[in-house]
């Protein structure tokens, strides 16, 4: 018996049949909650981990695509006036994420409850962190690691202008 594809892709067909045998087997995944359907509360050390996954993501698959071009097993197919566009397209994106994080920065300054900051937060980890895929996908592309050297920079920018505060506040 051939089983029908439910989404047409492998990876995703794969998720859907583990979900389904999850549920046949009666395998649910419990969140330590006072009450059904609130979310787990927000501590700054969940706070830390997911803006080190954001960067450990990020650098892991630069260093995926750098390897990759470095050894010769994948060859870079930019030409170069597309590449040049795409360096200006990354340059204006590097402004509007300093701008970005400037503003976050502000607003969780201005965020009275822990759990807005840390929201406010996010956004900015996840702003930076397409920045660094910005400059993967453009190593992968052309070979040239500067863009996202730069990226990573902004990353530790967005690392260390947007910093988690210790005590969650009232």
């Amino acid at each position: 018996m051939v089983e029908r594809s439910v989404t047409g892709c492998w990876f995703l067909d794969a998720g859907f049949w583990i979900l389904q045998s999850s549920r046949n087997h009666n395998l649910a995944i419990t969140m330590e909650s006072s009450s059904a359907g609130s979310s787990p509360e927000l501590t700054p050390t969940t706070l830390n981990i997911i803006r080190l996954a954001l960067l450990a993501g990020s650098a892991i698959f630069g260093g995926i695509a750098w390897y990759l071009t470095s050894s010769g097993q994948m060859t870079p197919s930019l030409d170069e006036d597309t590449a040049s566009v795409l360096r200006y397209v990354f340059y204006g994106l590097v402004v509007a994420h300093l701008l970005g994080i400037f503003l976050i920065r502000q607003r969780a300054d201005m965020a009275e409850a822990f759990a807005k900051r840390a929201q406010l937060l996010i956004v900015g980890y996840a702003l930076a962190e397409g920045l660094v895929l910005f400059g993967a996908v453009y190593l992968f592309l052309t070979g040239n690691t500067i863009l996202f050297l730069g990226g990573l920079l902004v990353f530790l920018v967005a690392f260390f202008f947007l910093p988690i505060q210790h005590e969650a506040e009232g």
